[in-house]
């Protein structure tokens, strides 16, 4: 399996996951952007963020350079940046930026 494959299959079990969690997602097929996937929940009173800027990442550790990318990518306050980091052997680590 490629990394690219890797990657995608993490993508979609980030997206799994979300949509569990009633959110309505997107994902970034393609396109070299900060984010891979987006996530949108619809409902009103709900302590979850509404807008999630996703960014999957597989290894052993997040480098300081991504992380410090997506820190100074601007967007409005409402959305949440994260990176979703898939460890061999581990749960996924959520990290809001």
């Amino acid at each position: 399996m490629t990394n690219y494959e890797r990657g995608r299959a993490k993508e979609y079990q980030t997206i799994k996951t979300l949509q569990q969690m009633g959110y309505h997602t997107f994902r970034m097929s393609g396109s070299h952007t900060p984010f891979d996937v987006i996530a949108v929940l619809w409902k009103e009173g709900t302590e979850l963020p509404l807008i999630r800027f996703i960014q999957v990442k597989l290894g052993k550790y997040v480098s300081k350079r991504v992380i410090e990318e997506l820190k100074n990518f601007k967007l409005p306050s409402v959305i949440q940046k994260e990176i979703w980091h898939y460890r061999p052997k581990k749960k996924p680590r959520i990290m809001i930026i």
